[in-house]
């Protein structure tokens, strides 16, 4: 088949999870009852190594904030869920959406927590205290942020769009947090 349009992920259909034996995908871990979502494809970033540049035309597109949370309600209502690990290649491009999804897991549960394993030093770079805050008394536990190296050299060869300082600079602001944070 030829390459077709990107499906707009806020007008697809409810999941449906009840095709699924979701006790195969459920983890009893650190934070109880926890289970993988991803709220977005692909990524805006250009790194040279990246599977984005050529799978997602390099483009993010995400399903909005209500749509995920409504998702996230129906897994904590129908597996009462305690946490989310977002699997998201880039969770945070869109301040806004994300900041409207974790402030809405407070809604749904205030013992609901979550982490994300896609982060890039440029957003986090966007984020002031106050935002940082929010996360962190939104129940996030952990961020995974991919800086690939420490070299400067190699930083700017993979086309990392961030520099050592950055690196720095967001490790010291997120240090101030609780969020355990893994490069």
């Amino acid at each position: 088949t030829g390459e077709r349009e990107f499906v707009d992920l806020s007008k697809l259909p409810d999941i449906p999870w009840n095709l699924i034996d979701m006790r195969n995908y459920l983890l009893n871990g650190e934070f109880g009852i926890q289970t993988d979502f991803l709220t977005s494809k692909g990524c805006p970033n250009r790194c040279i190594y990246c599977y984005n540049n050529n799978f997602n035309k390099s483009k993010w597109r995400a399903m909005d904030s209500k749509k995920t949370l409504n998702e996230i309600k129906r897994l904590v209502d129908l597996y009462k869920i305690e946490h989310i690990r977002f699997q998201d290649d880039a969770f945070f491009v869109d301040l806004k959406r994300a900041r409207e999804i974790f402030e809405g897991i407070r809604k749904i549960s205030h013992n609901l927590t979550w982490s994300s394993f896609g982060a890039c030093i440029s957003d986090i770079k966007r984020m002031d205290n106050e935002y940082l805050q929010s996360l962190e008394k939104s129940g996030c536990t952990d961020i995974l942020i991919g800086i690939e190296s420490g070299s400067p050299k190699i930083l700017k060869y993979i086309k990392k769009n961030n520099t050592l300082q950055d690196i720095i600079l967001s490790n010291k602001r997120l240090s101030k947090t609780k969020i355990r944070v893994t490069y």
